[in-house]
């Protein structure tokens, strides 16, 4: 890696910091991640820019700063890498380094859990449960979660719990059936859409017999 790196070779540089960071083939040095991780974030490459984002964030070889972290996790977010637009909304929800604003919280939330990153669904999922950032939709706060669940994350298990007891068995039908979309990538709600404000003003037994899709 470092012959390429020392070329200006971008992959390289971002492999030879990953090395440092955790002591890969060579003594582990932070400094000298920070220092590979920017060379090759500077070109552009969004794992080296969400990695030096996370340098930032916990003093990792270099000062923490939280601004910088979001600075960067920003770069790699615009740049589609999930993981990024993920904490990037969670500096926005937590209102860490940057202006708490739920809004554009919601907004990288969605783009990381279309990606079908797990945490993101989560997150999103509670996001409409609470009416954070979206209109309160018990339905997309379960398909969300749900979603997360079928991604490996083990920690949704309570929150389908208490969201599943404020729900009908209708709405919980329709919520696993967007959960499946969720799932296999499908994201165009226009028909979910208009189902679920009709199904908002149904009663309990209106619901039960709502047209399933």
């Amino acid at each position: 890696y470092r012959k390429a790196a020392e070329q200006g070779l971008v992959e390289a540089q971002c492999n030879l910091g990953v090395c440092y960071r955790y002591g890969d083939g060579v003594e582990k040095n932070l400094a000298e991640a920070v220092k590979w991780y920017r060379k090759a974030a500077e070109q552009g490459d969004f794992i080296a820019q969400y990695n030096l984002g996370i340098c930032y964030d916990n003093g990792y070889g270099i000062e923490k700063n939280i601004e910088e972290a979001v600075k960067w996790y920003r770069k790699a977010a615009e740049q589609g890498y999930a993981k990024a637009q993920y904490n990037l909304a969670v500096c926005y929800d937590s209102e860490y380094g940057v202006e708490k604003n739920v809004e554009e919280a919601v907004k990288w939330y969605r783009k990381s859990a279309e990606q079908g990153y797990a945490r993101a669904q989560h997150n999103l999922g509670i996001c409409y449960y609470n009416a954070d950032g979206v209109i309160q939709n018990n339905v997309k706060a379960l398909a969300w979660v749900c979603a997360a669940y079928a991604n490996g994350d083990n920690g949704t298990t309570k929150a389908i719990r208490i969201i599943r007891q404020k729900m009908t068995s209708a709405q919980i039908e329709q919520a696993l059936k967007l959960a499946k979309n969720y799932a296999n990538g499908i994201f165009d709600e226009s028909k979910e859409s208009m189902q679920l404000q009709i199904f908002h003003y149904l009663d309990s037994k209106q619901q039960d017999n709502f047209i399933k899709f």
